[in-house]
């Protein structure tokens, strides 16, 4: 499950994305940190990667060519989806154009804000300025191509299977209205019309 790609020093947290919420119980008094934190990564080893290892890991095709992406990668997506959507058809949704924005014009950036704000250390309540979109972090997904060099945060089991499932969509764009509601778009002009209700 762990690969090289979490020594990459450009890592806020090289284990970010991988150790597993929840309770544990241990029946020593004298824990370590590594006593939690293997705990941790095996709930993760027998949750999301094994939910990952099950669908024969995640691959999506571009240029006619089918590609796999690591489990790194795949925790990455999976928690800008996470960090993004709340409800599971909004994540569906997402996760979908992601893809399509990765396989059919690798040139579109991600732009996802979630990506924005971890780079710039910033809670979801803060605004963002002009300043942060243009952080040269390699986590932000305005400034760089592509997927971040990591996850951004932890993932649930439902978010780790509906990005291991996408469904098949021509959204490219989304807005979220005043009162939260997501909606998806496939093309600018569609976008345009969202943006006004």
């Amino acid at each position: 499950m762990l690969t090289d790609e979490v020594l990459n020093k450009n890592l806020r947290y090289p284990l970010e994305g991988y150790l597993a919420p929840s309770t544990y119980q241990f029946s020593k008094s004298d824990v370590t940190i590594d006593d939690v934190t293997n705990e941790m990564l095996n709930e993760t080893y027998h949750t999301t990667y094994k939910i990952y290892k099950e669908n024969g890991g995640f691959k999506y095709t571009s240029n006619y060519e089918e590609k796999k992406i690591t489990f790194h990668e795949y925790l990455t997506l999976s928690s800008i989806v996470e960090s993004e959507m709340k409800n599971v058809t909004d994540k569906s949704r997402y996760i979908s154009l992601l893809l399509n924005r990765i396989e059919n014009n690798p040139q579109i950036a991600l732009n996802s804000d979630a990506t924005v704000r971890y780079a710039n250390k910033k809670e979801t309540t803060e605004a963002l300025s002009d300043k942060d979109y243009k952080n040269d972090s390699k986590y932000n997904t305005y400034a760089h191509k592509g997927l971040p060099i990591g996850p951004i945060c932890n993932i649930s089991d439902e978010t780790a299977r509906t990005t291991v499932n996408p469904p098949e969509t021509d959204y490219f764009y989304y807005t979220t209205t005043k009162k939260g509601k997501v909606l998806f778009a496939e093309n600018l002009k569609e976008q345009e019309k969202n943006r006004d209700r």
